[in-house]
């Protein structure tokens, strides 16, 4: 046997009837016919002992016993080897049973159902007839030509029906008859012949059952003419088929093909040479495709179960092979008897229905099922599919060493740490313990081991304490949509049953803990837990392989934790915290001790507002004494700050100055290394600030101080905090930013190190900050009654205007949906500055912190819930005016019923989609690999910026800048005044990036994947930066599998709506998951938009006409004519009836330019332009849909799709080459 761990892949062929005999170990072992499976017994039920030459034979299957054979007349594996002179079971390892196979010799040939009916017909394509003949010939419903002999009315390989055959015969019998005198070619006919042949014809017209064998056996006689049907003939005219002559003979017929008709005879004339071609390349026979015998599994592989009761359960193959024997066994009887053709023929087309059943159950007509209807699963229904032998027991193999728990958080733990429960490490580590307890001489066996390990003895408790934080462990949460789906751990033991999780690997496994179950795997080998330590560990997998970006980002709890933290408080502030302390300190008499000091205390912090500080541990100490709020504004010396190691940060002046912070802030900042930045502001707030006053590059908070935090020493401190700005705090977004940069400067390894500060402190704070919710925390919106009359107000008038018969119906809709969602924009507008003017609520404060919640959220729990979408995917008229606080009407919640319904139901069919795109895209990408350092292609491909249209405005998508960043420069780049900004292969860094969009560059000519000339797979410099390390690629990295990963993921984020366009046009227009897979499939698009196949300048729009009866008509259609540089003038026609015409007369126009609006279609803009205008718009079409749901995925993983879309060129002439016209040839 080969050895199965060499295998690399499996090639399914075509098997001589020999080869299937000779697959049976009696056959070639005891003598011919001794694997033969004869009767369709399984076990004997009284001694369940299989039956002998049934389908548990032990003589053809091996013994069912080890080392014994069927008898007894042999024991014990001293006999091993010998075959039983008694009952011939050779006494060997009952093992054999999984591997020794049988066959069932078929009484008739009979054809193989996945050859018939393929799509398309393989039987079919070669024999060149269609299939649907072919299957009514197999069936035995149509006779088929074999050899017309001298009969001229019939032709080799004409398929005629039983009732044309009828006619034929008829007309044949009449003939013989008129010219008995003369006989058939000069040979008499015979006078007991001639009285048979009045017998047929006597036959036909008293319309009794043909029996068309005898009649075709008389045509034999005297034309030599063979007619039958059923898999017989075909195989006898698949026999005569010179293989390589007839490929020749196509080949040739190819070469000089002409016609009118062409197109379509060519292709049949293509499809019939692939087929014949396989053949001859191959050296399989034709006739194999019909099948003499047919192979017996082992019946290892389709057990009999004994169940309790006496009852057995059989595997669906077991019932299929019995049925398939009954069939033989039955037509074999009926032979014997003699029974009539009809008879004979039924029987046949039984065994034929019986075979294809085997195989391919349901394939043809109706399945084959068991009583309660469930269809038996055939051999095919076992190897296809999910839960077929390929993907469930092959590729997918349940594991030894593994565990699986429900997952809770473990906010203890190091980033690089999990939690695993005790009595789970006993179970997964259970072997290693019991090694480690014999080799320390604890004990002399595995099995007192195994006593020891269930008794929780406190030596085996020692072994797990040593043994498991040294040894990794592998989490998977399924599904597993990407790579960070399963990360290396360093176990730390715990109590209880769950499996502790570090809160910043939950984004990269998407889970929470509401419940979710992770599973844990041990790698056993040193390569496997070396593998695990140095590229799965959770450390080194902080960034989003889609497009860089840390996924590690704190979440909740953190996030308010460094808001609080970073949050500045002027005296105002604490007098108005103090008051609400007392206010909601009132008892029956006056306010309560503990709310008057409470509130005393955060009155005193107004007083301590400007204050200095000589250092860092002094403001610590203050704090400690709570003396000091942490988000008091005070002053300390800059040198205090302990950068002064960063160069040009600071300027001298500053040097010599106080900063105005808080002792947040400073603890904040203490988390970061001393050569980073001080961050004094939030980066997005500083941009805001100054983004009409300063550069990009001025009012970036990591480059340079903002001059208005600064002192100087001498001036007064209480001068400069009246015209203070306030800073602000660092919510979720900002944290992301910051630790984005930190990943930029000190790299992935550093930054892991960083973030569990980051998440200690979070959590530190948030705690000391005291976060509690109230249901008084959430008011409804002073004055949100009066919008809702405004909008009653509005829709009433809108009714009369309707009721006047002033507007049609879906105006009016139109109009009413359009006043509540301007009233609900509206009371979005009021709840935003409400929000804003309770800074201190800590319902709002998780919203605006970015850790949970959103404006919408707040605008439905204190606003109005708004308009609905109905059952059909419209929008309802009444609106919910009510909210969440206040709650709704029983109408009201039925109303809001319908958006909820179609919201599960679209999360499940996104689920499965999304999946499924995955698999298709991997299925696509996985060959490519990174194979070699340099290809050295001389040209690339150029990035532009992505813009978005949303009626008039024009938003930025994805800047050139961004998108060449982490890519190597195709070309030298220079800006606008000719100045040198990167040469040819050179990186394209952030800063480089940054410079590119700040020079207004639109264009960049980058290396792609999509020019890349590597012999196999694609090179370094064409892809560049690894997007799941930070890191240049390297040799041997499967960024095809990345990219599908990439573009799957976030899939299930995407929408699955189809929006409808107001206005005349009406068109559909396809956005979200459907979108990416119109794009990636390359459909035909929904609402296509009718695009130019010339270039030149529109001289005239118009509207199409057309003569009917004399009369012209509109026909909806738009022309453009466009006159080209040359004078000639050419129409372009709309392919939409009343399209959105987005062209003016008098524009200049390239090929493939849209001319109305809607998607275009890739193949018509490949046709009129070039293949990297259709690659182009490809990308940033799907770019296009992640965007607008704010998801950002690397060109690079959308170049590698479309690079194997566009590997495929058709030869339309082979030219001196021995290719075939129509053959795919790969160009990568």
């Amino acid at each position: 046997m080969f050895d199965l761990n060499k295998l690399k892949s499996i090639k399914i062929r075509l098997a001589s009837p020999e080869t299937i005999r000779g697959w049976s170990y009696a056959e070639t072992h005891v003598g011919p016919g001794a694997g033969e499976v004869l009767n369709s017994e399984t076990i004997n039920y009284r001694s369940l002992k299989p039956e002998p030459g049934g389908l548990f034979c032990q003589k053809i299957f091996g013994p069912s016993k080890d080392n014994e054979c069927y008898c007894g007349k042999f024991k014990k594996s001293r006999y091993a080897g010998i075959t039983c002179d008694h009952c011939g079971v050779e006494v060997t390892s009952r093992t054999v049973r999984r591997e020794r196979m049988g066959y069932i010799n078929l009484p008739m040939p009979c054809a193989h159902i996945w050859y018939v009916k393929g799509t398309p017909s393989k039987m079919a394509t070669f024999l060149g007839i269609s299939p649907k003949d072919l299957e009514e010939v197999i069936y035995f419903q149509s006779h088929i030509v074999v050899n017309p002999g001298k009969c001229a009315v019939l032709h080799k390989m004409d398929v005629i029906s039983e009732s044309k055959m009828q006619a034929y015969l008829k007309g044949i019998f009449e003939d013989m008859v008129k010219h008995a005198d003369d006989g058939i070619d000069g040979n008499p006919i015979d006078p007991h012949d001639l009285n048979k042949i009045k017998g047929f014809l006597q036959i036909f017209k008293d319309n009794y059952p043909t029996p068309f064998a005898e009649m075709f056996r008389m045509l034999n006689r005297y034309y030599g003419t063979e007619i039958d049907w059923g898999s017989a003939p075909i195989k006898k005219l698949l026999q005569e088929v010179d293989v390589q002559a007839e490929y020749a003979k196509l080949k040739k017929e190819l070469a000089n093909f002409k016609g009118a008709n062409s197109s379509q005879a060519k292709e049949k004339l293509l499809k019939r040479l692939d087929v014949v071609g396989s053949f001859a390349e191959s050296g399989n026979h034709p006739e194999w495709m019909i099948l003499d015998c047919v192979p017996v599994i082992p019946p290892d592989l389709r057990p009999m179960l004994q169940l309790e009761g006496g009852r057995t359960a059989c595997s669906d193959i077991n019932v299929l092979y019995q049925r398939l024997i009954q069939r033989v066994q039955r037509q074999k009887r009926l032979v014997e008897a003699r029974a009539t053709s009809v008879s004979i023929v039924n029987e046949n087309r039984l065994l034929q229905e019986a075979l294809d059943m085997l195989i391919d159950n349901g394939r043809r007509g109706k399945p084959y099922t068991n009583n309660s209807g469930r269809p038996y699963k055939s051999l095919s229904a076992a190897l296809k599919g999910k839960q077929g032998r390929f993907r469930q027991n092959l590729l997918g193999k349940r594991v030894d060493y593994s565990g699986r728990s429900v997952i809770c958080v473990g906010p203890f733990l190091r980033m690089d740490q999990c939690g695993l429960p005790r009595e789970m490490a006993f179970e997964l580590f259970r072997p290693i313990i019991e090694g480690e307890l014999i080799r320390r001489n604890y004990v002399a066996s595995r099995s007192r081991a195994s006593e020891l390990i269930d008794r929780r003895d406190p030596r085996a408790l020692q072994i797990l304490e040593e043994v498991v934080p040294h040894h990794p462990v592998l989490l998977n949460r399924a599904p597993t949509l990407h790579r960070l789906g399963i990360q290396a751990f360093r176990p730390v033991l715990v109590d209880g049953h769950a499996l502790r999780l570090h809160p910043l690997v939950c984004p990269g496994f998407n889970a929470d803990f509401d419940g979710d179950q992770m599973a844990i795997h041990v790698p056993l080998s040193k390569k496997a837990q070396q593998e695990a330590f140095d590229l799965m560990i959770s450390t080194k997998n902080i960034l989003s392989p889609r497009d860089a970006t840390v996924l590690a980002i704190p979440v909740q709890d953190v996030d308010v934790g460094h808001f609080w933290l970073t949050s500045e408080t002027d005296p105002e502030g604490f007098r108005i915290q103090a008051d609400l302390i007392r206010e909601n300190g009132k008892t029956i008499d006056g306010i309560a001790p503990e709310a008057e000091a409470q509130a005393a205390k955060m009155a005193s912090y107004a007083k301590m507002d400007g204050h200095a500080y000589r250092n860092f541990d002094e403001v610590m100490r203050a704090l400690d004494a709570k003396v000091l709020h942490t988000n008091n504004r005070i002053v300390l010396p800059v040198s205090a700050l302990n950068k002064n190691d960063i160069p040009n940060y600071f300027t001298e002046a500053q040097k010599h100055s106080y900063i105005i912070t808080t002792p947040g802030k400073l603890i904040f900042n203490n988390m970061f290394p001393k050569d980073f930045p001080y961050i004094n502001d939030s980066p997005a707030h500083m941009d805001e600030k100054y983004a009409h006053t300063k550069s990009a590059d001025e009012r970036d908070v990591f480059k340079h101080p903002d001059p208005s935090w600064f002192v100087p020493f001498g001036e007064s401190v209480a001068e400069h905090l009246k015209n203070w700005q306030p800073t602000g705090p660092v919510d979720k977004k900002n944290l992301a930013a910051i630790i984005n940069k930190l990943v930029h400067v000190y790299g992935v390894r550093s930054t892991a190190l960083l973030l569990d500060r980051i998440k200690d402190t979070g959590y530190d704070q948030c705690t000391k900050m005291g976060l509690t919710l109230s249901i008084t925390d959430i008011d409804a919106l002073p004055g949100r009654e009066k919008f809702i009359q405004d909008g009653y107000q509005q829709v009433e008038g809108i009714e009369e205007m309707y009721d006047e018969g002033l507007m049609t119906d879906k105006e009016k809709h139109d109009q009413i949906v359009k006043v509540w969602t301007d009233e609900k924009d509206e009371m979005t507008k009021a709840v935003k500055s409400y929000m804003k003017l309770n800074p201190y609520n800590h319902v709002f404060m998780m919203a605006n912190s970015g850790a949970r919640g959103s404006v919408n959220n707040f605008v439905q729990l204190i606003g109005m819930r708004g308009v609905m979408a109905g059952p059909n995917n419209t929008t309802l008229e009444i609106p919910v005016t009510d909210n969440f606080r206040h709650g709704m009407t029983v109408n009201e919640y039925f109303i809001a019923t319908h958006g909820a319904r179609k919201g599960s139901t679209d999360t499940a069919l996104k689920t499965a989609d999304s999946g499924y795109l995955t698999r298709r895209l991997v299925d696509v990408s996985h060959s490519v690999v990174i194979r070699e350092e340099d290809c050295g292609v001389d040209h690339g491909f150029k990035v532009t910026s992505i813009y978005t249209k949303d009626g008039k405005d024009v938003t930025l998508q994805a800047s050139a800048g961004q998108r060449a960043v982490g890519r190597f420069l195709a070309a030298d780049l220079y800006d606008k005044e000719g100045h040198l900004i990167g040469k040819r292969n050179q990186e394209v860094t952030e800063e480089m990036g940054h410079e590119i969009d700040a020079k207004g560059i639109d264009s960049v000519e980058i290396r792609s994947l999509l020019t890349c000339q590597a012999k196999e797979g694609v090179c370094v410099k064409c892809y560049g930066r690894n997007m799941a390390t930070g890191e240049m690629s390297k040799n041997g990295d499967t960024v095809g599998i990345m990219a599908a990963q990439s573009i799957g993921e976030p899939g299930t984020q995407l929408t699955m709506r189809t929006f409808h366009e107001g206005g005349t046009a009406g068109s559909d227009i396809t956005q979200g998951l459907p979108r990416v897979q119109e794009l990636l499939e390359v459909r035909n698009p929904k609402g296509e938009a009718t695009i130019s196949d010339v270039a030149g300048k529109i001289v005239e729009i118009k509207d199409e006409e057309k003569e009917s009866h004399g009369k012209t008509k509109l026909t909806g259609r738009k022309v453009f004519v466009i006159e080209s540089a040359n004078g000639n003038r050419d129409q372009v026609v709309s392919d939409t009836v009343n399209p959105k015409v987005i062209v003016n007369v008098g524009d200049q126009i390239a090929p493939g330019a849209p001319l109305t609006s809607g998607s275009i279609d890739p193949k018509k803009l490949l046709e009129f332009t070039d293949v990297w205008e259709a690659a182009k718009y490809i990308i940033a079409e799907v770019q296009k849909v992640y965007n607008a749901q704010s998801i950002h995925i690397s060109d690079k993983h959308l170049e590698v799709i479309v690079r194997e879309m566009i590997g495929k060129i058709l030869v339309t002439d082979g030219g001196d080459t021995d290719i075939i016209p129509g053959t795919k040839v790969d160009t990568l």
